[in-house]
């Protein structure tokens, strides 16, 4: 299925999801500036044959989905970080007798996180340095998208 780029509303049906079919419409659509596309390579090699002229571009709702794929096998992997979290007391000054030093400045909770649970988190993630890069990359792949599109982000 085409959509088109502005209205996101169908513009034809393709007869199969090979790279043969899109480059021949392309061929037939000269006027074609931008292809927004998923990672399928077949997609890619059939707007390279149908549309040199075309910028490829990634799709925002592939992005979001393919970071949550990431995030979810990150987390699932680390599980046990995860679970310790919650069977583990928290480390504080005061059970150590020592002044605890964050390694890295404090990050500014997102908007739509409340504060507790950003907290909740944060000690979540501290034990797993895979966690917590995680966590990062997600906000720093928000901020990105925020600062490409606004303050509306993607669906």
């Amino acid at each position: 299925m085409l959509l088109g780029l502005e209205a996101w509303r169908p513009v034809d049906a393709l007869s199969g999801r090979d790279a043969e079919p899109l480059a021949d419409w392309l061929c037939g659509h000269p006027e074609v500036e931008v292809i927004c596309r998923d990672r399928a390579g077949s997609y890619a090699d059939g707007a390279r044959t149908g549309a040199l002229q075309a910028l490829q571009v990634a799709d925002g709702r592939h992005l979001w989905r393919n970071l949550g794929e990431v995030v979810d096998k990150t987390v699932a992997v680390h599980h046990v970080c995860v679970r310790a979290a919650f069977t583990t007391p928290p480390v504080t000054a005061e059970s150590t007798g020592t002044l605890l030093v964050a390694e890295e400045p404090e990050a500014v909770p997102v908007e739509f996180v409340p504060p507790d649970d950003a907290a909740e988190l944060k000690e979540i993630r501290t034990p797993c340095p895979e966690l917590d890069a995680t966590a990062r990359h997600v906000r720093d792949f928000a901020d990105m998208m925020r600062d490409l599109r606004g303050d509306r982000l993607p669906a």
